[in-house]
């Protein structure tokens, strides 16, 4: 204990003062002693009337001390948590977040996504200042030209002067240069394609990740330009992205249209001096359960029930459209009324659609009509279908095709539904008398709904097929249903 406590006095010299460390001290020794728990280091120094600073792993912002000879490693500071609204958790808000329909297709980093300078040109492309004309000639003479359109908006063209270019469609140019060779410089074929591309400057403004100024291609559209500003913001809308020209909006991108429709006539090229707007989106509804793309969508408005349920690209094979549900919530601030809704009428699904919707299209149940099944120790168990008349030798004809090995051919169970409470009641037979006397008073007749139960042999029930089909695996939850239907007067 007094080596430790020379310890204590050796480590606040040196690491307080700086001082050498005293006589049979080593640097091995301190490090054993700094691997102490604080706590340790604490109550051993309280002993002998000495007082530990506090110790660097429970001081905020403090450097930790690494190995002789290398860099000392501040400590990270811990990562703030997000700041949450009154009853959410983390995990609903991130979730919020990122299922918004559509907004994954512009949710990425910046990117410096723009059309190639080879990209086809479209004949109605309009010429501007910085643009390239690249011009082939060939027969009396052989010669390639490179024009690029001057800030005066025309080329200078050896040998035919100056041509006024700016502004007209590549076609009309193309067809222009054509005809002044042809007229004047005999015997000459030409060529006309566009070559280097002007660049033109654009700017992205309101609901953005990266709003500014951009230089783009300008061929660029207006998706394009969204790519480069990073996309949208969580409450960006994709379907009222305005185009703003000189103070006015010259068109307006609805996103679903390509997402959904594959239609991108509103995606339109942009020219010089454009804006790019993205408001906030004016509301959102959610659709929820069986639909193939359950997420939530905005509203455009003017929307309705069956336009919610397309816009979720309708239902899945599951679903039970029926008994959907619509929450909504009241303007006037009042909780939220759950409506019955059946899809399948025409005029449920012209029910206007409100800002916060939420549409769920529940599940079909697992119980199938018209059925009858087959459990325990035979080769085909499962559901099957049910016709008026219908007895177990329909179901079980053979022995060596229909039942497993271990199958106890005495003893087998009828379980039916006896009232409308789906209370059971429980029919023992014999098997082999049900397959050899078919259609007899031997032969269970079956119901809509009932089940045939096939134990395994008793014997045989320690077997791995037997123990899968044993009495009291099989007749747990018969049981379990017998006595919780058990009453007063029908014990």
């Amino acid at each position: 204990m007094r080596i430790l406590v020379i310890f204590v006095i050796a480590l606040l010299g040196s690491q307080a003062q700086g001082q050498t460390l005293p006589a049979g001290i080593s640097p091995q020794m301190i490090q054993q002693l700094q691997s102490m728990p604080p706590a340790q280091q604490q109550a051993l120094a309280k002993q002998y009337g000495i007082t530990l600073p506090i110790s660097p792993s429970t001081t905020l912002n403090t450097p930790t001390l690494g190995q002789p000879g290398q860099p000392v490693q501040a400590a990270e500071p811990a990562a703030e948590k997000p700041a949450l609204e009154f009853g959410v958790k983390t995990e609903e808000v991130k979730t919020q977040a990122r299922k918004r329909f559509g907004r994954q297709l512009f949710n990425q980093e910046v990117s410096t996504f723009a059309p190639t300078d080879d990209a086809p040109v479209p004949d109605f492309y309009r010429l501007g200042v910085g643009d390239e004309l690249m011009v082939s000639l060939f027969g009396k003479e052989n010669e390639q030209l490179s024009l690029q359109i001057g800030r005066d908006g025309t080329v200078a063209f050896p040998r035919l002067g100056v041509i006024a270019l700016g502004g007209l469609t590549f076609e009309d140019a193309r067809d222009l240069i054509k005809t002044r060779i042809q007229q004047q410089l005999i015997g000459v074929e030409a060529v006309v394609s566009m070559g280097r591309l002007r660049a033109i400057s654009v700017f992205m403004a309101g609901e953005v990740q990266v709003p500014g100024a951009y230089s783009v291609s300008a061929l660029t559209t207006v998706t394009q330009a969204l790519f480069q500003a990073g996309g949208v913001t969580d409450i960006g809308s994709l379907r009222n992205i305005q185009v703003k020209r000189g103070g006015n909006t010259v068109a307006t991108f609805d996103a679903y249209d390509l997402l959904m429709r594959g239609d991108a006539t509103g995606d339109i090229r942009l020219q010089s001096g454009d804006v790019v707007f993205v408001p906030p989106y004016a509301g959102v509804a959610e659709v929820q359960g069986e639909v193939k793309r359950a997420l939530v969508y905005e509203l455009e408005g003017g929307e309705t029930v069956g336009d919610l349920v397309a816009m979720a690209g309708a239902y899945t094979q599951q679903a039970f459209p029926s008994l959907a549900v619509l929450t909504r919530k009241p303007a006037d601030g009042s909780l939220a009324a759950a409506i019955s809704l059946n899809l399948n009428d025409a005029d449920t699904q012209a029910l206007p659609v409100s800002n916060g919707d939420i549409l769920r299209v529940p599940k079909v149940g697992a119980a199938l009509a018209n059925s009858v099944s087959l459990t325990g120790a035979v080769n085909r168990p499962g559901d099957y279908g049910w016709f008026d008349g219908m007895r177990v030798s329909h179901l079980l004809s053979d022995v060596r095709t229909d039942l497993l090995r271990e199958a106890d051919l005495s003893y087998a169970l009828l379980v039916s539904y006896k009232n409308a409470l789906l209370d059971i009641s429980v029919q023992q037979f014999s098997l082999v008398e049900a397959m050899a006397n078919p259609g007899s008073d031997s032969d269970p007749r079956l119901a809509e709904f009932d089940e045939v139960v096939v134990f395994s042999l008793p014997e045989l029930e320690g077997v791995e097929t037997g123990s899968k089909n044993s009495r009291a695996q099989l007749l747990e939850p018969i049981i379990a249903k017998l006595r919780a239907q058990a009453r007063e007067d029908e014990p």
